[in-house]
């Protein structure tokens, strides 16, 4: 046999070998990443019902807003999440009253602190008072439910 002929049995060969080697590698390497997506997701929504149960407990507005700060540093939410995670936590209903296609992005608010009717004016008239009093979490999100911004 010549060069010419040995060449091209050899090539296809080698690259039969490398497709046979791999291809185990691979399929362990999706099994594995598989079962990692699996575990993280666990793990969020163990934290999410752990933070749930820290938020409904809190007897401060302090210790709601340290609850958020703990979501927000452990990844509960975060940009581009979904606002069903923030519903979970914090036991509002922003999913199921997503922005429509005029308003593009919906702003709603969490308030931590207890908040205070305006006391009644002596001539019995409407008083304006304080919007808001105390911590709060402002949270934009878009028609998708992604969170936006926060």
């Amino acid at each position: 046999m010549n060069k010419q002929s040995v060449m091209p049995i050899l090539l296809l060969s080698c690259i039969l070998f490398l497709c046979c080697y791999c291809a185990p590698q691979k399929q362990g390497k999706q099994k594995s990443s598989v079962t990692e997506s699996n575990q993280q997701e666990n793990r969020e929504k163990v934290l999410i019902a752990e933070l749930r149960q820290l938020y409904d407990t809190a007897k401060s507005q302090y210790e709601r807003r340290a609850v958020c700060l703990r979501a927000i540093d452990e990844g509960a939410i975060h940009r581009g999440g979904h606002v069903s995670a923030i519903d979970e936590i914090f036991s509002t209903h922003f999913a199921s009253r997503m922005p429509t296609e005029k308003e593009a992005i919906r702003k709603t608010w969490i308030l931590f602190a207890d908040q205070f009717s305006p006391p009644p004016a002596p001539d019995g008239q409407v008083t304006e008072g304080v919007a808001t009093v105390g911590w709060y979490m402002a949270v934009y999100y878009d028609k998708n439910g992604a969170t936006q911004n926060y």
